[in-house]
């Protein structure tokens, strides 16, 4: 299927006339459109596991999230394990 994305990029036409075009059923063809990106954007992230350094916590913080564009959030106490999930998805 990335042939035909391939394909199609190169066409000029929108998804849904290459589809018909082509005889490929448009939710397929939008399917493995996501799953092509996906491959394109995860050549260009690093693959695996990132580096954990021991970090010592300043008196009265809990916790401290530390992003990799730089961002932090620090927790002053205990939370859900609801509302760390939400803070990193």
């Amino acid at each position: 299927m990335f042939r035909f994305i391939d394909q199609w990029k190169l066409s000029g036409q929108n998804q849904l006339a290459f589809c018909r075009e082509h005889q490929i059923v448009y939710h397929s063809f939008h399917y493995w459109y996501k799953r092509y990106k996906q491959s394109r954007n995860s050549a260009s992230a690093p693959a695996g596991f990132i580096e954990l350094k021991p970090s010592y916590p300043q008196a009265g913080v809990f916790a401290e999230l530390i992003y990799s564009n730089g961002n932090k959030i620090v927790l002053n106490q205990p939370v859900a394990v609801d509302f760390l999930k939400a803070l990193v998805s």
